[in-house]
C-alpha cells in the first residue's frame, strides 16, 4: 500500500514544490483540517448513518449547512448585542 502508484507520484510532486507552493499548502490545510475536524467532533461526521456515497454526500451537506447556520446565528447575536449596547449607551432625552 506504501508504495502504490499514486502515491508514488505525490511524493514526488510534493518534493518538486517551491517554498511558494509549500506556504499555500501550509495556510490552505491550517484553515480546512479545521473546519473538517470541527465537524466530525463536533457534528457527527466522523461516522456514517448510512452506507453509500450519496448518503455520505448528503450526510456531509447537511453537518455543513449546520456549521454555516451555527456562524450565521453568532454573527447575528453579535450585531444584535451591538446595536443594544449602542442604544443603552445614548443619552436619554429629558422630556420637558
Amino acid at each position: 500500500m506504501t508504495n502504490h502508484a499514486a502515491i508514488l507520484r505525490a511524493r514526488r510532486k510534493r518534493a518538486a514544490w517551491g517554498d511558494d507552493e509549500r506556504a499555500i499548502y501550509t495556510r490552505h490545510r491550517w484553515q480546512v483540517e479545521g473546519a473538517r475536524g470541527t465537524a466530525k467532533t463536533l457534528h457527527g461526521l466522523a461516522r456514517a448513518i448510512r452506507r453509500g456515497l450519496e448518503n455520505m454526500k448528503i450526510q456531509a451537506l447537511l453537518t455543513v449547512i449546520a456549521m454555516n447556520l451555527k456562524k450565521l446565528a453568532a454573527a447575528l447575536m453579535l450585531l444584535v448585542c451591538s446595536i443594544i449596547e449602542d442604544r443603552a449607551a445614548r443619552p436619554t432625552r429629558a422630556s420637558a
